[in-house]
């Protein structure tokens, strides 16, 4: 092989490399039960009002733990309504990415206490922003608001998620295992909403609906009335897992690994040139 049909080809060794490295999306998803030391740093906690309501990550549980005392809602506007975030996975058009969680209240239905509503939804950000008059679409929860009790979607400001009207299991529980499969396009994206009761049930399909909204964050939510009871406004999040569907682990290639190679490529193209200097 010539000098320079070897520095051709070393260089192209070079560059596809660093493709590889480039290629790695930054938001590639997240996988958490929220147990250990600290949260998850790929989960950002958007709490306008902390007089309001609050989030606490509880790593000896291993949950992510909402509550509010006082009225936060969501409809037209978001008022005071936290959310735990993290940017949707980079997909193509025409791919599958995913949102799974599980969702439980802490206290039970009794008379005199309020509404509530907790689960997945998805905006578009920046931070204190949401609503319909936002952009925001829809919310998928475990609803107590007004009955009957149950796994719905509910869209917001008008009860008109997308191209559909609201869905509904009805049930009266206060625990849910819930996922959102978002199919996305250039025009509308396709959402379909399962559940389950149980760790070990099969997923069960609510429905499905076509939107056409920025859905950049998915976001954990609570929102909803506290009535008599003080105590009422609060949920608790097991795990977070989002993804695409079609996800393949990517090994990371550190920095240091890659300026040895780096290192490598220029000294040997550097010992190329000096030998093709030497020769002429």
């Amino acid at each position: 092989m010539s000098a320079n049909a070897l520095r051709v080809s070393l260089l192209r060794g070079f560059v596809f490399l660093l493709g590889l490295t480039l290629a790695v999306p930054v938001d590639a998803g997240v996988v958490t039960s929220f147990d250990g030391a600290s949260l998850d740093p790929n989960i950002h906690l958007d709490v306008p009002n902390a007089g309001d309501a609050s989030i606490t990550f509880d790593g000896v549980n291993g949950e992510l733990d909402f509550f509010a005392n006082g009225n936060v809602n969501m409809w037209n506007t978001r008022t005071s309504v936290p959310f735990a975030w993290t940017p949707k996975p980079i997909v193509n058009y025409g791919e599958t990415w995913w949102v799974e969680t599980e969702v439980r209240y802490n206290t039970t239905q009794t008379d005199g206490a309020g509404r509530r509503i907790a689960g997945i939804t998805f905006y578009s950000g920046p931070d204190n922003t949401g609503g319909a008059n936002d952009g925001m679409e829809f919310t998928y929860g475990l609803d107590h608001w007004d009955g009957p009790f149950g796994v719905r979607v509910q869209g917001l400001g008008d009860n008109a998620p997308g191209d559909s009207a609201n869905l509904l299991e009805a049930t009266p529980i206060d625990s849910v295992f819930l996922r959102t499969e978002v199919t996305e396009s250039s025009y509308l994206d396709t959402y379909r909403f399962l559940y389950k009761f149980d760790a070990t049930d099969t997923w069960t399909l609510l429905g499905s609906i076509n939107a056409s909204f920025d859905n950049s964050r998915v976001a954990l939510f609570l929102k909803g009335d506290p009535g008599t009871d003080p105590n009422y406004l609060n949920a608790s999040f097991t795990y977070l897992d989002v993804g695409p569907a079609d996800s393949v682990a990517v090994p990371e290639i550190d920095p240091a690994g890659m300026g040895s190679i780096l290192a490598l490529v220029s000294g040997a193209l550097g010992l190329l040139e000096r030998r093709r200097v030497k020769s002429v």
